[in-house]
């Protein structure tokens, strides 16, 4: 980033006329990005290093080796100090997009504020906001922020698909289940992660659960056959405890 300031040259004869621009110097900025990188590389290392050192030992030996998994507290404190410095720069992105990712949950709402502040006009807010999913509602106002503010579709869907889903999380049922609905009915074609998903069918997913899936409500009828091949449905045990154990292979 490039900054300019006045270079002042004294001319004879006395001060130039206003008409007459004066010469600019260009000023570069601090550039975190490099550091911003050399701190996540210096962890990544020591965290391959580590993984290195659990796969190479014995399953008495990893016992003790649990306890000395790096962790990204240092690291965290480190990045929040240069994103500081330059917020609205590239590193300052990739500074807090990786402790949102990484860090305690008071961190990951500051620089989800930070990022909806400094970022909002990057289309890369949409992985942001999905990055949110697992969050708890104090990142709600930052998503908020995102939802409202950002000029890209994809940015608004992913955050509207986010906001629902804390919402309905944390009671707010009717709240959530209407920004679900919004995501299906105009977002349903925005693909996310990587590419691999569409917003629709995740968000259906979500309504049905918000809708079908909570404490008190009557559990949805399940046909199958049981591992001796007999027909059965859920409704069949109607009164009774069950456990259900539901898995997948892939």
């Amino acid at each position: 980033m490039l900054h300019t300031l006045p270079l002042l040259l004294p001319l004879a004869g006395g001060v130039p006329p206003l008409a007459e621009a004066p010469p600019l110097l260009a000023v570069a900025t601090l550039d975190i990005t490099a550091e911003v990188r050399a701190a996540i590389e210096d962890y990544d290392a020591q965290y391959s290093a580590w993984v290195d050192k659990m796969r190479a030992a014995s399953e008495e030996e990893r016992e003790a080796l649990y306890d000395e998994r790096p962790s990204p507290v240092t690291t965290c404190a480190k990045l929040l100090e240069l994103a500081a410095k330059e917020p609205a720069s590239d590193g300052g992105f990739e500074a807090y997009q990786w402790v949102m990712r990484t860090g305690s949950p008071s961190q990951q709402k500051a620089c989800a504020l930070a990022l909806a502040t400094h970022h909002l006009e990057s289309e890369a807010l949409a992985e942001v906001a999905m990055g949110l999913a697992y969050a708890d509602a104090s990142v709600l106002p930052a998503l908020e922020k995102i939802a409202a503010g950002s000029p890209h579709r994809a940015v608004q869907g992913c955050a509207k698909y986010v906001m629902g889903k804390l919402l309905a999380e944390s009671g707010e049922t009717e709240k959530g289940k209407a920004l679900i609905e919004e995501v299906v009915e105009k977002y349903g074609d925005v693909k996310v992660y990587g590419g691999r998903r569409e917003l629709g069918p995740l968000a259906q997913g979500m309504l049905f659960e918000a809708t079908r899936l909570q404490i008190g409500m009557e559990t949805p009828d399940i046909d199958g056959e049981d591992i001796d091949g007999v027909a059965f449905k859920l409704s069949d045990y109607r009164g009774k405890v069950v456990m259900l154990d539901f898995w997948g292979d892939w």
